[in-house]
């Protein structure tokens, strides 16, 4: 990181820390550019199995679209381990470390621009504008059903689960 040692009081990591090819190389520039007083907040997704709109989706793309793109929709929950999470942190040189199990929710207007918007926004887009125009009507239809449970007036509203880690220096 571009920033002096011991610059920080605060380092918060939202959804990022599974994304990174080397974790411990990224926590220990954590560490590093944290003061002697400094905080470390991390945020992960838990298992794709807590989030049953992802997990769906995750089998659906992989029926339709294929293996490459169930794997990219598993990805963001690739650090889901909260003793892997705190071992890691711990090899950094970070103390008094806490993992918290919290519950939270994901909302949209409707299953179709949940499904839009996550391909959209993610390298499934290759993916999924490769396939035929059949394969992606049954990615919607598969997925509208899946998470037709989630459905209501307001739209679709599924839970996901995710640790938050908090340590210091």
């Amino acid at each position: 990181m571009p920033s002096p040692d011991s610059a920080f009081d605060i380092v918060y990591c939202q959804l990022g820390l599974q994304f990174f090819a080397d974790r411990p190389a990224a926590l220990r520039e954590m560490r590093r550019v944290l003061s002697s007083r400094g905080r470390l907040v991390l945020m992960v997704w838990c298992g794709i199995d807590r989030s049953p709109g992802f997990e769906s989706l995750a089998k659906i793309l992989e029926r339709h679209i294929g293996p490459a793109a169930a794997t990219i929709m598993r990805a963001p929950f690739g650090l889901a381990d909260a003793d892997e999470l705190s071992r890691l942190v711990a090899a950094a040189n970070f103390q008094d470390i806490t993992v918290q199990r919290r519950v939270g929710a994901i909302e949209f207007p409707s299953v179709e621009r949940f499904v839009s918007s996550y391909v959209a926004g993610s390298p499934l887009a290759s993916h999924v504008s490769q396939a035929s125009d059949a394969a992606r009507q049954r990615l919607i239809s598969d997925t509208n059903a899946a998470l037709e449970p989630y459905v209501d007036s307001r739209g679709l509203s599924f839970p996901i689960a995710a640790h938050l880690l908090t340590a210091t220096v």
